[in-house]
């Protein structure tokens, strides 16, 4: 049986940057709706729709033991509550060479059954299933489903009387667009009952139940003991995760896309357990019951989940970890095969993966990605923190990039390479340009300024960025570029750094009031009173300056880091949101969360020596950035520091100053 219907939906789902059609098809794990999840990053072809994307994702509510899929699941619609039993009348009434419309007298649910048994049964040579002829495979193995209609015009079941008869009834898979929820009955006189599905066919509105799931499961499931496969999903069921020490089992459990709450209990009494699937509820706190060796296939997506993950399980084929609030870094998934953890907080650097189908980790905070421009290893928009850099007039060039992004891995050697980057051009608010001052120097978010013009970027040949100060003028704050790797690589970043300028630093020889400079041509006259009409008192001394107090010791300068990094505490962030398509057909979008520091670091400008130089090269590309909050203490990545003065500048100076024309003052353009 296959699931029609209960397919992973992305209406409005973020879809990984382009769709390349060579995809490979992933494994299933469990159904997936993402209507509410943010806009889809995109970088270099046009967006891509989500009907374009759907065929690429991961069927994974579909299973079968063999190939370690998921069981197929239909999906369907309108529902109600209160369960229907059937009259005594039809229970006892005898039903051997009786018409089916006596004793099943629900038009539609005849017609479900009879398509059911034509597809699941073997029926002896010559005998037709009708309504004369039902009763003969009361006593059959019936895998009831709505979903083999062979009649469009079946109906809507208004009674389930004479379903009741089928005691041998192994499968109830009901897509509840198909049923009037007033005729759902008690499913105990199926006590061979194996596989219990309750879906809602895409596009239908679920019907209100009026119970929890808990009271739905006490309600018509509590005698079925022997269920190895449990779908409800798309049923808009409040309550907590219900408690299954009543399904011993278990083998798959799918209650996603409910209205459940509350945290992720303890299944491990479930050893049988391989595929749980929570996502699209409203469930908090974090996975930690999750790390069971036996769960193979793991869905937990759209929640408002949290906190760090320590360990998964180590047989863990599939993680759908999606669009929840996790943090920290990712443990070892040495057997993963399907990896979604995009639009999180995950930091540091993707653990190794041993050759993953697909792995969508955009929008976290990942220093390191994977290598290759298969969408199916999408990384873009990372937000991370660059270091802080304080500009004098002997040191106005920087570079943002070294040392952020820590590689990329190549899945066939396992090695990881630094990658070049290129600048790519970007949207924030209503400026687009390769690089934004976002905040002011004291850390306050401010209206995106265009700040292309306020530096002179050049490449060297080996990928070194070197941002030059166009003026001693340049105004401190954060600001924002974005990168990617030259060879296309499905990965990219938002990079912050924080600017100090002191390339105007205060001469402590002149005045402390600008405005009444000492007249060279009056000098002081040191034996003259400064008011002749009051002379100095012989017997009145002018008090002595206030000596400095040996036991306070001065507060010495910020110390230059050495490039070994510092850590500081870093100021409110920036985050990037939905996608914008620009009149390019490249987009960027980001949805990564990237703190900004406060601290400082002493850069030392490279020499001023001939570089091999290029125009950066650039992907005209578009994103809206909204800025958020995040406070964490963070390392800064370490600088590339050197000389502070070049080997050039040193030798012009020391000819003007031969000839006379070396001022004591440097002019800035």
């Amino acid at each position: 049986m296959t699931d029609a219907a209960d397919v992973k939906t992305n209406a409005d789902s973020p879809a990984p940057v382009e769709t390349d059609q060579n995809t490979e098809n992933p494994a299933p794990t469990s159904t997936k709706s993402q209507s509410d999840t943010p806009a889809a990053p995109v970088t270099d072809p046009a967006p891509t729709t989500p009907d374009e994307k759907a065929d690429t994702l991961p069927v994974t509510d579909t299973v079968t033991p063999e190939d370690n899929t998921t069981p197929p699941a239909p999906t369907s619609d309108d529902t109600t509550t209160a369960p229907k039993t059937s009259t005594d009348a039809l229970k006892d009434a005898p039903v051997a060479d009786t018409d089916a419309t006596v004793w099943m007298p629900d038009a539609a649910l005849r017609e479900y059954v009879k398509d059911s048994i034509r597809h699941t049964i073997q029926t002896p040579a010559g005998l037709n299933v009708s309504d004369a002829t039902l009763y003969q495979f009361l006593d059959q193995n019936l895998q009831f489903t709505t979903d083999y209609v062979d009649s469009p015009d079946a109906g809507i079941i208004q009674s389930m009387d004479g379903l009741e008869k089928f005691t041998q009834m192994s499968s109830f898979s009901l897509s509840t667009n198909f049923i009037n929820p007033d005729a759902m009955i008690d499913l105990s006189f199926a006590p061979h009952l194996t596989q219990l599905s309750l879906s809602v066919w895409s596009g239908r509105t679920a019907a209100d139940w009026n119970m929890t799931i808990n009271q739905f499961m006490d309600k018509y499931l509590s005698q079925n003991h022997e269920i190895t496969l449990f779908r409800i999903n798309y049923q808009n069921l409040p309550g907590t995760v219900p408690d299954l020490h009543n399904y011993p089992k278990l083998q798959y459990v799918y209650l996603n896309n409910n209205q459940m709450t509350g945290t992720i209990p303890d299944v491990s009494y479930l050893p049988d357990l391989v595929s749980l699937d929570l996502g699209g509820n409203q469930l908090t706190g974090g996975i930690e019951n999750l790390n069971l060796d036996n769960l193979k296939y793991i869905t937990v997506s759209n929640n408002h989940l949290s906190g760090t993950i320590d360990a998964l399980g180590k047989n863990l084929i599939s993680a759908y970890l999606d669009n929840n609030q996790f943090s920290g870094t990712l443990p070892d998934l040495n057997t993963i095969k399907w990896l979604w953890v995009y639009n999180n907080n995950f930091t540091g650097d993707l653990p190794t993966l041993q050759n993953p189908k697909q792995v969508y980790y955009w929008g976290n905070h990942f220093t390191s990605g994977i290598q290759g421009n298969n969408q199916m290893y999408n990384g873009n928009n990372q937000g991370l923190t660059g270091p802080t850099f304080t500009l004098t007039a002997d040191d106005d060039t920087l570079d943002p990039t070294t040392g952020v992004i820590s590689g990329l891995q190549d899945l066939a050697t396992g090695e990881t390479t630094q990658p070049t980057l290129n600048l790519l051009n970007f949207k924030y608010g209503n400026v687009s340009s390769q690089l934004m001052r976002v905040e002011d120097a004291d850390g306050n978010t401010i209206a995106a300024e265009d700040a292309a013009a306020d530096f002179t970027i050049t490449q060297d040949a080996d990928g070194t960025f070197h941002f030059k100060a166009a003026n001693p003028d340049l105004k401190s704050g954060t600001y924002l570029i974005a990168v990617a790797p030259q060879d296309g690589t499905k990965y990219s970043a938002f990079v912050y750094f924080k600017v100090i300028n002191q390339m105007n630093p205060v001469d402590p020889d002149k005045p402390v009031d600008p405005d009444k400079p000492v007249d060279p041509d009056k000098p002081v006259d040191p034996d003259k009173p400064v008011d002749p009409d009051k002379p100095v008192d012989p017997d009145k001394p002018v008090d002595p300056e206030t000596p400095v107090d040996p036991e306070t010791p001065v507060t010495p300068e910020t110390p230059v880091t050495g490039g070994d990094g510092a850590t500081v505490a870093p100021e409110p962030s920036a985050k990037a949101d939905q996608v914008t398509p620009s009149e390019n057909p490249a987009v960027l979008n980001s949805n990564g969360q990237a703190a900004k520091v406060t601290g400082t670091t002493t850069h030392q400008a490279p020499a001023a020596t001939s570089l091999a130089t290029k125009t950066t090269t650039t992907t005209s590309q578009t994103a809206t950035l909204t800025p958020s909050a995040a406070q964490t203490d963070q390392a800064l990545p370490q600088t590339n520091e050197k000389s502070s003065m070049s080997p050039i500048l040193v030798g012009i100076l020391g000819l003007l100053a031969a000839i006379g024309l070396a001022g004591g003052t440097r002019k800035h353009d």
